[in-house]
């Protein structure tokens, strides 16, 4: 598992690689996972590619700022799977981005209460 890594809508965005926008329309074709979500500290994203691509992971606060970058460098066609670790995060709804040459996806995920934060 790499440096960046639930349920929530999956959704491909056929647009510029720098657009990101939140009212995104559903494909259950994605292959982008993320689990389990909503998150208390730390989750897996999960994505398939079907050609060898580099791939940057996104995680972007509902304001659309940019929370955490991470470019995952080449990665070969088939599925990865990274955690994300939101300790030091505030509670909240982001989206977790996956961009590749070909294609943006986007999928919200929920970040509960950290367990950290009730004691």
């Amino acid at each position: 598992m790499g440096p960046f890594g639930g349920g929530g809508n999956i959704a491909r965005i056929a647009k510029s690689p720098n657009t990101f926008d939140p009212e995104i329309k559903s494909d259950t074709d994605s292959g982008l996972l993320i689990y389990p979500n909503p998150i208390d500290e730390i989750t897996t994203i999960e994505y398939s590619l079907s050609t060898d691509n580099n791939v940057e992971l996104e995680l972007i606060n509902s304001s659309g700022a940019t929370i955490k970058l991470v470019q995952m460098g080449l990665q070969g066609a088939g599925v990865h799977a990274v955690s994300l670790d939101m300790k030091n995060i505030q509670p909240g709804l982001y989206y977790c981005r996956v961009k590749t040459k070909d294609s943006i996806f986007t999928k919200r995920i929920l970040l509960k209460k950290n367990l950290h934060e009730m004691h």
